[in-house]
């Protein structure tokens, strides 16, 4: 999720595509102007970003039409979600494709314990500022609420979000600029793997990797999301 400054793009919080025109992060992200789709590395810069079995598209820019939020609270971050409409179609393909939201019997699995992955562009080292310049990734359990509460002045409330991490000092962590992320789990789906968005990276620690951290529930907004993708586009999500 970016930002126009200057002529240039600056990014800040991340997002997930859940269909052509639509792409799901965190209320607290605020106002964007564009969607940046397919980078995986911007260490290649103006080239193309290729490995020994060839290169991927060039990145997709999409400016923003308009956002949907489901009453975000400011003061304890209660609904930190938002529903982002892109101006035109994301051109899907190997590298740009929609993640999957929850159905079936997911929606009622119990995941406490279970092993969800996080993505993002954000800092890579506690005490330094310094964002990733390749899109990271960590595994890591869905924990007790009574974990973060136990840290965080705002309790979580678990039918809205999730506590997800490891104790102090196991350094995998979201961080600052992860916000708006997903929080993917892999399902076996008629014996083929797929990823599904269980959560949006939302809050943590002022220092990253001293414990667990919050994140946005998506099974429980998703009468919501659905309803608002069909108000806003006149389509079922695909």
């Amino acid at each position: 999720m970016g930002k126009y400054r200057g002529g240039e793009i600056f990014f800040d919080c991340g997002g997930s595509l859940v269909n052509r025109r639509f792409v799901v992060t965190a209320a607290h992200c605020g106002e964007h102007d564009v969607v940046r789709l397919g980078e995986n590395n911007l260490d290649v810069g103006d080239y193309p970003d290729c490995d020994e079995t060839g290169c991927a598209p060039p990145v997709q820019d999409i400016p923003i039409e308009k956002n949907i939020l489901f009453g975000y609270n400011h003061s304890n971050h209660r609904n930190d979600l938002m529903l982002s409409k892109l101006k035109h179609e994301a051109t899907l393909h190997e590298f740009v494709w929609p993640v999957c939201l929850p159905y079936g019997s997911l929606l009622t699995k119990d995941l406490m314990g279970a092993h969800v992955q996080i993505a993002g562009w954000g800092f890579i080292h506690r005490t330094e500022p310094t964002l990733a310049t390749q899109l990271m990734y960590f595994s890591g359990p869905i924990v007790k609420i009574e974990d973060c509460n136990s840290l965080f002045k705002n309790k979580l409330d678990a039918e809205q979000q999730y506590c997800v991490g490891f104790p102090k000092n196991q350094s995998k962590d979201s961080c600052s600029g992860d916000s708006g992320g997903p929080m993917t789990k892999s399902e076996l789906v008629k014996e083929h793997r797929q990823h599904f968005l269980l959560g949006v990276v939302s809050y943590g620690l002022k220092r990253c990797g001293d414990g667990p951290a919050a994140y946005t529930r998506i099974i429980y907004y998703l009468p919501q999301l659905l309803d608002a993708i069909q108000l806003h586009e006149g389509n079922p999500i695909s």
